[in-house]
């Protein structure tokens, strides 16, 4: 995701976002990323402890909003692309748009047991909103939870 750039208009501050769910309670995390020029993925390693020390990491205050975003570096040899922050529907869009149960959702993820050996292989899921809770929502899988 990009956040825009105070410093140059135009330029995006690159954020990694992802659910609290899948970090857990880990300290460390790897990012993987297909390189431009082929070859096997890249990762990086994401130090999470260093990264909330320097305020370069947030969750949401929520407990019942499973989301975690932290700051990353632009990588000169990633392919990836920028999803711009106002391509993200905020609460007023919801309101605005009428968003509800059963309205349509696409969004991008991984295979988790295919994800390639020479590059990162997307995929893009379609279903619809299950919820749109006002209270939070109890998470308890074999990757977190909550009491």
């Amino acid at each position: 995701m990009g956040y825009p750039s105070a410093r140059s208009e135009g330029m995006v501050v690159p954020l990694v976002v992802t659910a609290k769910h899948v970090v857990g309670d880990r300290e460390k995390i790897v990012g993987r990323f297909t390189r431009k020029s082929g070859g096997s993925p890249a990762g990086i390693t994401y130090d999470l402890v260093g990264l909330r020390r320097s305020g370069d990491l947030w969750e949401h205050p929520d407990e019942g909003v499973d989301l975690l975003v932290f700051r990353t570096m632009h990588f000169a040899e990633a392919d990836y692309e920028v999803v711009n922050m106002s391509s993200i529907a905020s609460q007023r869009t919801y309101l605005e748009e009428r968003i509800q149960p059963t309205d349509r959702v696409i969004f991008p993820s991984l295979l988790v047991n295919f994800m390639g050996t020479s590059r990162n292989f997307p995929v893009v899921r379609d279903g619809s909103i299950a919820l749109v809770s006002d209270e939070p929502v109890p998470l308890n899988t074999m990757w977190a939870v909550d009491a």
